[in-house]
């Protein structure tokens, strides 16, 4: 059976600063990540180990590319640096694409409440000026 991969540049982070009426992409994203975590803690007994589950945690990082082109839909490491220092809360979705029979979401789901809790600028000689992103997830993150 052959596998159709997921393509990256179909499947972008978008953020939301106004509980999600509207959506913006990361704009220039060279990679993103979403590590999903649980706390946890192991309590070894006489009986054998337990293991105690806490809270998800969840931490988007995105990697990007400045530009001066800016559509409306974009977000830039401005954006990011704003939402950072106004501690704006925000909504993040992430969603693999519409393909053939296979409805937008279908394949992976993930959404959430963050705030932006770090921002970098990264300026390297012979190479484009870039930014990174991390996010700090809060509340329940969705999937489906």
């Amino acid at each position: 059976m052959a596998h159709t991969p997921i393509q990256s540049v179909d499947s972008p982070i978008e953020i939301s600063s106004d509980n999600g009426v509207n959506w913006k992409v990361i704009i220039c994203v060279s990679s993103w990540t979403v590590p999903i975590t649980t706390n946890s803690t192991d309590t070894a007994t006489q009986c054998g180990l337990f293991v105690g589950l806490g809270a998800i945690q969840f931490n988007p990082t995105i990697q990007a590319v400045c530009s001066y082109e800016q559509g409306f839909i974009e977000a830039s490491y401005n954006d990011c640096l704003t939402w950072q220092v106004g501690k704006t809360p925000l909504l993040f979705r992430v969603q693999s694409p519409v393909f053939g029979s296979y409805a937008l979401g279908e394949a992976y789901y993930l959404s959430g409440s963050c705030y932006v809790t770090d921002t970098s600028l990264i300026d390297n000689t012979n190479d484009p000026v870039k930014f990174s992103v991390t996010l700090k997830g809060f509340d329940a993150l969705t999937i489906h």
